[in-house]
């Protein structure tokens, strides 16, 4: 069987920080820093351990798109693990306790 991970990203004009957690609620990384760049993406997907992958983005206006069209090719084209991902709206971050993703 494999890990289930959850991943809450927070989208700005020129980088991104992501916050990482087991679906037990342990905390893998907290707040890494990312490029909102194609490069930066791609830094963001080799430094992720394996397991299925539930995704949350910051509904941001149009800041999040880039990152929503790259999460859609690569689960469009992964086949080693499932990836689900969504936007998150402000009422909804802070309701599941992320209000400080960084």
């Amino acid at each position: 069987m494999n890990a289930s991970l959850i991943l809450g990203i927070d989208p700005g004009k020129s980088f991104f920080a992501a916050t990482l957690m087991h679906s037990t609620g342990e905390r893998i990384w907290k707040a890494q820093q990312f490029d909102m760049s194609r490069d930066g993406f791609d830094g963001l997907r080799s430094s992720l351990p394996d397991g299925d992958l539930t995704v949350g983005i910051e509904a941001s206006g149009r800041i999040d798109d880039n990152l929503l069209a790259w999460f859609g090719r690569w689960k469009s084209c992964c086949r080693d693990r499932k990836i689900k991902v969504g936007h998150l709206t402000l009422v909804w971050v802070n309701f599941m306790g992320f209000t400080a993703l960084r």
